[in-house]
């Protein structure tokens, strides 16, 4: 996050229920010049986990459980992909 464009707002996407959670984790542990730069809202896209990005442009960081589960299937044995893949759908 810190190489990202200084003057830019981030934005994180989160559940409803991990909101206050994150947003009291970040802004507990960050400096004061930092806090304004970021706003925390909910995305009812996300169940659990959050995006991290820059506010109005495509880029980001998924770290939601579907997105964590898809990248694990690339690396798992067929077995454990079948079951993977019925948890997710």
């Amino acid at each position: 996050v810190e190489q990202w464009a200084r003057d830019s707002q981030k934005e994180i996407l989160v559940s409803k229920e991990d909101k206050e959670k994150i947003q009291e984790l970040l802004f507990s542990s960050l400096k004061e010049e930092l806090k304004n730069s970021i706003i925390i809202k909910v995305s009812d896209r996300i169940s659990k986990g959050f995006r991290i990005g820059i506010k109005g442009e495509d880029v980001y960081y998924d770290f939601t459980d579907e997105s964590i589960t898809e990248c694990l299937k690339e690396f798992v044995s067929p077995s454990l992909k079948e079951i993977l893949n019925k948890k997710n759908g």
